[in-house]
């Protein structure tokens, strides 16, 4: 099975979001509450934070986006199971309903010719005669 283009960029586009948030956060909390370190210190401290943020984000953004998939895809089932046997019990109502005309049709017509005394010699109809 291929893999699905727009899973992918999902996927992508909500962990950039989640790492540029996660990096924004980490930055301020560093510059903000840890005053007494230098610039490398700083640079350091906020990579060493940044590394559960990956990870966490990565995990749940993968769960997030694959589990929305996996549900839409049984819903979308279900309502193709659904639609599909809505539509057989509609198609069978349609077939009988034109059966029966052509069965009603024909016994008029041979009532219609017994009672001018003509001979009736149409066979009755098949599922081959009914329209659709």
């Amino acid at each position: 099975m291929r893999p699905d283009k727009s899973r992918e960029g999902l996927y992508l586009a909500l962990l950039a979001a989640a790492l540029t948030a996660g990096l924004a956060v980490v930055a301020w909390h560093e510059v903000r509450h840890n005053t007494g370190d230098g610039v490398l210190e700083t640079a350091l401290n906020i990579f060493d934070h940044m590394q559960g943020v990956i990870v966490f984000a990565g995990a749940a953004i993968y769960i997030a986006v694959e589990g929305g998939y996996m549900l839409a895809e049984r819903y979308l089932r279900r309502r193709y199971r659904e639609g599909r046997e809505d539509g057989r019990e509609e198609g069978l109502r349609e077939g009988r309903k034109e059966v029966a005309a052509a069965w009603t049709a024909w016994h008029q017509r041979m009532l219609d010719a017994q009672s001018r005394g003509e001979p009736f010699d149409e066979p009755p109809p098949t599922l081959d005669d009914t329209p659709g």
